[in-house]
């Protein structure tokens, strides 16, 4: 092989190395990079139990531009009870894998005086069982978004409302063997104004991404030069999921003669 590609042969190798990790590191993601992923929202009783659905099917708005990482979804409050966003029929069903992993997002709002709601739900079992974890701290107003990092897993999650009793990891088990639903809430406002923003919601594994030490965002920077030459959507979303460590290699200005 000419020493001239070698230094593109070896900048290939861990892009290629890098799909593997994808694979054991992202369990499912939804980064809303060209729509709204069959995500909607749905409106629920204000303070739980969050199994009272009002209206569901509500279409939220898919944003190109503005988001943590490229595109998102964002709904405005459609009346004075608790909205949320909830994952499409993709993210549900038998997701006893999940156990141990991690439910990370982002979120925005453009009023956020409200915390009586501040949840995320996992819905499921037989009898249904509700588990909310709370949204600490409150999301920002936009530009700026909050990154929201869950262990699913035992201590993290309450039983019915943030206020219920203690999850156990029995419990958690069995939600997710037949998880019915998940949902992200978007209420954060006392009064219906609000406009809420979610992006990059996944379920991680961050044991299968040691590299990522920056944000613990499932997500390690891809050079320039792997970018290119890969010629995937990696390149619209700056970022792609928690490949190994790159580094470009110059190339020479001129070839050394061969030998």
């Amino acid at each position: 092989m000419p020493r001239s590609v070698l230094p593109l042969a070896c900048a290939l190798i861990p892009a290629l190395l890098s799909a593997t990790t994808t694979q054991s590191a992202l369990a499912q993601s939804s980064r809303f990079t060209l729509g709204a992923e069959g995500w909607t929202v749905i409106d629920l009783t204000s303070g739980g139990p969050y199994t009272n659905v009002i209206s569901a099917g509500i279409a939220p708005a898919w944003n190109a531009a503005g988001g943590n990482f490229g595109g998102y979804i964002s709904a405005r409050d459609p009346s004075s009870n608790a909205y949320f966003f909830a994952a499409p029929a993709t993210w549900l069903g038998d997701r006893s894998g999940w156990y141990d992993q991690r439910l990370r997002f982002s979120l925005n709002t453009t009023l956020n005086n409200w915390a009586g709601d501040r949840v995320a739900l996992l819905i499921g079992g037989s009898p249904t069982v509700v588990l909310a974890a709370t949204l600490s701290p409150l999301p920002p107003a936009p530009p700026a978004w909050q990154r929201y990092d869950l262990p699913i897993a035992a201590g993290t999650w309450r039983i019915g409302t943030q206020n219920g009793s203690p999850d156990s990891e029995a419990q958690i088990r069995a939600v997710l063997a037949s998880l019915s639903a998940l949902r992200i809430s978007a209420e954060f406002g006392s009064v219906v104004e609000e406009t809420t923003g979610l992006d990059s919601v996944r379920i991680f594994n961050p044991a299968a991404c040691p590299a990522d030490i920056s944000n613990t965002d499932g997500t390690f920077p891809v050079s320039p030069m792997v970018r290119s030459t890969t010629a995937t959507s990696a390149r619209s979303s700056r970022r792609s999921s928690c490949p190994r460590t790159i580094r470009s290699v110059s190339r020479p200005t001129s070839p050394t003669p061969m030998a």
